[in-house]
């Protein structure tokens, strides 16, 4: 066999098309459509269909719908039940093309599994693709005495199985909350709980309070992160699990920067973007650099941030106004849901995220002349010469013992975006820092993109 014939081989076996657009969610104007993967028609070479070496090609022709909440749909609903929205609530799943009792239609299932799903093997199955499920919202506990707004949203001292939450929808008086006894929660949505001088409503556990135009308005714990489905022909160079693609048309087949979902987390070397990990924070920036490369991914720059941020909140922080140890789906100050348009959470009012792009900039050398114009719209800094004296030399040491980093005057090392806890107006998707701490801080972390496939 020639050269030609080897690759033309490989490829046959490893061959996957379909449609122009990609697999999409079916809607996102019914809850049954945001929890519907739609499968478009596509063609796969599965493995081995009669145990005997040999490759067969599957094809569908017509679009596959596949509701989360179908337990046909899934490769098993033991030890756990999919089907149930609270269970699969933060967490990547995949979808696998499956070889047919008869014909070349191929059967599709959805599965937890990373390798084949339960009731098939590795020759008998293939993986075309997963996606995220939007994990459920970590609301403030309900408190007694306290003084509460309209459209903030609380959980219960002890959430339920369903984590139902709950949002003042009214409220008189001192505006209070019981001086000392919790409500008795009312368990359908949309029923409300007269709590003295609050009432609160039932909420489905899902994005709360956001802007006319957001994507992801209506979506609940459960459904389909739409920026974040994959398949072989539409992923990023690394492991597609916790990433979005950073597009707000993910399913027209064009490609796009991928995104991770969450700020960095785990421990040691290898870090990831899981829901309800430890949020990797206190690192530099070189060390941040590093664990980029070993997963395939690089920091955040400048510019991606800024469009991978638009749509989350701006000016505002997490409620609570503390550093969440942990990469949940939390609330801001005002009860509305921290995700941005393309389904990244937790990116602004949170942690300040390490760019990559960061400029090295030694104020102390320069003096600036501001000038601002009339309708005050800008602000023009133009530098002239210094009229101090070079500062003396000095360093700062690499907090891993790398090396260190040689300046004159005040070191401006790294630039921080997205804003974190104070003051509440440096918050945005424009919200930018120049910090003199390249070494880390405990607010700051960072968010991983990469190239696509």
């Amino acid at each position: 066999m020639s050269y030609g014939s080897r690759q033309f081989a490989m490829q046959w076996i490893n061959h996957y098309s379909r449609k122009d657009t990609n697999h999409h969610i079916k809607g996102s104007d019914t809850a049954a459509n945001r929890r519907t993967l739609v499968i478009v028609p596509f063609s796969v070479v599965i493995d081995d269909r009669l145990g005997a070496g040999r490759l067969d090609t599957f094809t569908t022709l017509a679009d596959i719908e596949l509701d989360l909440n179908t337990a046909a749909n899934w490769d098993t609903v033991t030890p756990i039940d999919y089907t149930v929205a609270a269970t699969r609530a933060g967490n990547d799943f995949y979808y696998y093309a499956c070889i047919p009792v008869s014909g070349n239609v191929p059967v599709v299932k959805l599965s937890a599994n990373s390798t084949y799903p339960s009731g098939y093997t590795a020759n008998n199955s293939r993986k075309i693709g997963g996606f995220h499920a939007m994990p459920h919202v970590t609301a403030p506990t309900w408190l007694a005495d306290t003084v509460t707004t309209v459209k903030y949203v609380v959980q219960p001292v002890t959430p339920g199985a369903t984590k139902l939450l709950y949002r003042c929808t009214a409220r008189a008086g001192d505006y209070k909350t019981h001086a000392a006894t919790e409500p008795t929660w009312p368990t359908t949505v949309g029923e409300t709980v007269v709590d003295d001088q609050v009432t609160w409503t039932c909420d489905a556990n899902g994005c709360e309070n956001l802007p006319v135009g957001h994507p992801y308005i209506g979506f609940l714990m459960g459904d389909i992160l739409f920026n974040s489905i994959w398949d072989l022909l539409d992923l990023p160079q690394c492991s597609p699990e916790g990433m979005v693609k950073s597009s707000s048309t993910p399913s027209n087949g064009g490609k796009a920067l991928w995104v991770d979902i969450y700020h960095a987390n785990g421990v040691g070397t290898t870090l990831s973007s899981v829901h309800a990990a430890t949020v990797k924070a206190s690192t530099g920036f070189f060390t941040f650099m590093e664990y980029g490369v070993l997963l395939q991914k690089k920091m955040i720059s400048l510019s991606e941030f800024q469009i991978a941020s638009k749509g989350s909140i701006q000016a505002a922080v997490v409620a609570g106004a503390a550093l969440p140890a942990t990469s949940k789906f939390y609330l801001d100050t005002t009860g509305r849901s921290i995700i941005s348009n393309v389904g990244c959470i937790g990116i602004t009012g949170e942690y300040y995220t390490f760019l990559r792009d960061s400029p090295y900039i030694d104020l102390a050398t320069l003096a600036h002349v501001h000038v601002e114009n009339a309708a005050a719209e800008y602000t023009q800094s133009a530098s002239v010469a210094s009229t101090n004296p070079i500062p003396a030399l000095a360093h700062v040491d690499d907090s891993a013992g790398k090396g260190r980093v040689y300046h004159r005057g005040i070191l401006k090392f790294v630039a921080i975006g997205g804003g974190a806890l104070a003051p509440p107006a440096s918050v945005g998707s424009h919200g930018l820092v120049f910090h003199c701490e390249y070494t880390g801080g405990t607010s700051n972390a960072v968010r991983f993109v990469c190239d696509p496939k």
